[in-house]
């Protein structure tokens, strides 16, 4: 069964703070460690491995190293999915982004992983079904893209309102020879609705 894991309803709140709640939800909670650590019977303190498998914000690499031994791939190269299930091996843990393919070929070499957390908040990556049969919890961010959507959706209202892209390209072709009354007008937005 997928859990989505959110990190709040803040639109001050940034990407990482969506990739530290996915690790503090999914990996610090969901893996058999109470915070982060395992106790064996012989003494040692075990920290769940986590694999990280694209570039993320040093604070998030920073609270996950508290909580986690973290291999992380701040080179920011994807891993081919042969790479990927290799490196998944003997970790419990996966911080991936929606580029990573996590189906059953990756899970079935992938025997200790416990949690597939993507920062995103798109999921189609992840093998639902197959995380399911192989016990791994599957989680994303919903939520974390609306405010920036909305942002983005107003920057092109007006953008093509404002014919912005039409008056930027005029000018660097050296069209724009001064100030006139009906030049690049556009339409107004304001009272349109």
């Amino acid at each position: 069964k997928r859990v989505a894991a959110t990190y709040g309803s803040s639109a001050k709140e940034r990407p990482s703070d969506a990739a530290r709640a996915v690790a503090r939800y999914a990996i610090i909670t969901a893996l058999p460690y109470p915070r982060g650590s395992a106790i064996f019977s012989t003494g040692t303190v075990m920290r769940p491995k986590v694999l990280v498998t694209r570039e993320v914000f040093d604070e998030t690499l920073a609270y996950l190293n508290e909580h986690c031994e973290v291999e992380a791939n701040q080179g920011d190269k994807p891993f081919d999915p042969v790479i990927l299930a290799e490196r998944l091996q003997d970790k419990d843990g996966v911080v991936c982004c929606l580029t990573d393919r996590i189906d059953g070929a990756v899970l079935s070499v992938a025997k200790r992983l416990k949690v597939v957390a993507t920062i995103a908040v798109g999921y189609n990556n992840i093998d639902i079904a197959a995380c399911t049969a192989h016990g791994v919890m599957a989680t994303n961010t919903p939520g974390v893209l609306d405010d920036s959507t909305a942002d983005l959706a107003w920057a092109l209202i007006l953008a093509t309102a404002r014919r912005l892209t039409e008056g930027e390209a005029y000018v660097r072709a050296g069209h724009w020879h001064g100030w006139h009354l009906k030049q690049m007008l556009g339409v107004d937005v304001h009272h349109a609705t």
